[in-house]
């Protein structure tokens, strides 16, 4: 089963920094990505965030969970 509390709550980074002008989140724009497709994407534990930006309005794109064997490690949920 998914466990979805701890990781939503982390997603307010996407309200608060969405172009992680502060450097504290693994927020990384993708080189060539078009407008529209997902230019950014956020990273938390096994999740994958793609989305866009504009203007003041954050697009959500796609939300993913990475497999557990992409790992060398487990992440503690």
């Amino acid at each position: 089963m998914l466990n979805f509390r701890g990781i939503f709550p982390r997603c307010y980074t996407l309200q608060s920094d969405p172009y992680n002008r502060s450097r504290r989140h693994a927020i990384k724009k993708l080189e060539g990505v078009k407008p529209g497709e997902g230019q950014y994407r956020l990273r938390l534990g096994r999740w994958r965030f793609r989305y866009d930006i504009f203007g003041q309005e954050v697009v959500l794109h796609y939300c993913g969970l990475r497999r557990e064997e992409t790992y060398r490690y487990r992440f503690v949920e």
